[in-house]
């Protein structure tokens, strides 16, 4: 297991010009440690969306990186977008879940049936290209060039602790991130 918040700082550092697109307790994570927000979407209404979101903007700008970054409890609401995402196969896109045993994310609640669900054979099955599991950030700040660079559709289990409580989100609402991606893009191809 590793800390939450040193896993995101890891793929902020690595992440170059990719877009983010982050919800609930991984966008708590994402929010002090992104240090490109204007490349990043806060889902703040819609948190079972990630993946959903991650995929029409992998297919829309297929030459640019997008990572999705989620919690165990928000893929569990929408568990099926594994398959529509492996069936499409965006090359560009890396999943990333911060798989979490403390059921922080769900304010220590344990979600009946969340523990069983083997996302990473799951995800591999509905046609993702390549899985990765974390547990050290040493072995993740490691691999972080091939997980990156790896075909995809990518997907990353990060088996993570919370130390501490989130940092405040500055706060904006998903209408200011996607203004704030657009104008970003307007000057990319």
């Amino acid at each position: 297991m590793m800390p939450a918040d040193e896993a995101a700082r890891i793929i902020s550092l690595h992440r170059g010009d990719a877009i983010a697109v982050a919800s609930s307790r991984a966008l708590d994570l994402w929010t002090p440690a992104s240090q490109c927000r204007n490349l990043d979407l806060d889902l703040t209404d819609c948190p079972e969306r990630v993946t959903a979101v991650a995929l029409g903007l992998a297919l829309a700008r297929p030459h640019h990186r997008i990572l999705a970054l989620e919690s165990d409890a928000t893929l569990r609401s929408n568990v099926s977008s594994l398959t529509t995402v492996g069936t499409l196969g965006p090359g560009n896109l890396v999943h990333f879940l911060f798989r979490d045993s403390g059921h922080a994310s769900t304010g220590g609640s344990s979600i009946p049936g969340l523990d069983a669900l083997d996302f990473p054979t799951m995800a591999r099955s509905a046609g993702y290209s390549s899985s990765f599991v974390f547990d050290h950030i040493e072995e993740m700040a490691l691999a972080m060039e091939d997980v990156l660079s790896a075909p995809g559709p990518v997907f990353v289990t990060l088996n993570v602790y919370y130390d501490n409580e989130p940092a405040l989100r500055v706060a904006r609402s998903m209408a200011e991130t996607f203004l704030s991606l657009k104008h970003a893009l307007a000057t990319k191809p």
